[in-house]
């Protein structure tokens, strides 16, 4: 571990996220499911295609599609881009 590791950014807000971009560790949050509030990626599964998430509000641990959550989080962006609205969007936070 170095310096830097323990430092977080902001990422993937202004470009479309692929599967690559998820990694143990990052932070989404998705504005179709608020409710769920802010989940951890706790495992990711390329082979199979899902991420095993931890949800902060409803504090319990789920298994995703990845190519769901980032069809969500991109659809958020391809809207806002247009509109140039920067708040109220999915978002990932990566490590």
């Amino acid at each position: 571990m170095n310096e830097y590791d323990e430092h977080w950014s902001i990422g993937h807000t202004r470009q479309y996220v692929t599967t690559d971009s998820i990694r143990v560790g990052c932070i989404l949050y998705i504005k179709l499911l608020k409710e769920w509030g802010a989940g951890v990626v706790l495992r990711v599964d390329k082979d199979q295609d899902r991420v095993r998430i931890h949800w902060q509000k409803l504090n319990i641990i789920k298994y995703h599609n990845t190519s769901t959550l980032l069809h969500y989080i991109n659809q958020d962006y391809e809207k806002d881009e247009k509109k140039k609205k920067d708040y109220n969007r999915s978002f990932m936070i990566e490590r």
